[in-house]
């Protein structure tokens, strides 16, 4: 699985995740700051991502920050019935954010720093829940923030006991690859993530 630390992403469909990093393309030499904000205060799913953004703290580490899941899978119940939910890792040790004053004394690499240090003493665990969709919740669309009470299920712990460096980025991952009895989310960006994965992998090679 692919994780956030938000619970919802900045675009909802293949062109506004394209323009999302588009627009920041420098043109002769930097950014045009003018066109990102008109974006911004044209297109919702960004101006609601940066209004989230501002509720939620900076990570400190990857052992204190939850992970989001953005699509919702649908997974099949004993009845055969399918329930769109959300997947959401919540970190045993407890959520902690860093202020911005703190952030200016860390350098560029204080995550993985802290990433490293944490396996020396113990592992990083996350308890993994399925939040289920009520029934106004949109499943189509990851830049719907689901609000209100749900009904989560704890289906598992995740360990991390060790850092094996950076053979990941050889591996190449196809979301849409899912076990029995999960079928894919139903939003447009899904869809499109094997094949960009695809080429992104030939990149790194």
């Amino acid at each position: 699985m692919v994780m956030l630390n938000t619970e919802i992403n900045f675009a909802k469909n293949p062109e506004e995740f394209a323009q999302f990093f588009a627009m920041r393309i420098p043109q002769n030499g930097k950014a045009d700051q003018a066109k990102i904000k008109k974006l911004y205060e044209e297109i919702p799913s960004y101006k609601n991502f940066a209004a989230y953004t501002k509720t939620i703290g900076i990570s400190s580490s990857v052992a204190n920050t939850p992970y989001y899941s953005v699509h919702a899978f649908r997974f099949k119940d004993k009845k055969g019935k399918l329930l769109s939910a959300r997947w959401k890792f919540v970190p045993t040790d407890g959520i902690k954010y860093l202020n911005p004053q703190e952030l200016k004394q860390k350098d560029s690499n204080y995550l993985l720093s802290a990433f490293q240090q944490h396996l020396k003493t113990k592992p990083i665990e996350y308890k993994m829940y399925l939040v289920l969709a009520n029934k106004n919740d949109a499943t189509n669309d990851t830049t719907a923030l689901w609000k209100g009470k749900h009904k989560e299920l704890l289906v598992g712990t995740l360990k991390v006991k060790e850092y094996e460096g950076m053979g990941c980025n050889k591996d190449v991952y196809f979301p849409a690859d899912l076990p029995k009895g999960v079928e894919a989310p139903i939003d447009p960006l899904f869809h499109i993530r094997n094949e960009v994965y695809g080429i992104t992998f030939s990149k790194r090679q």
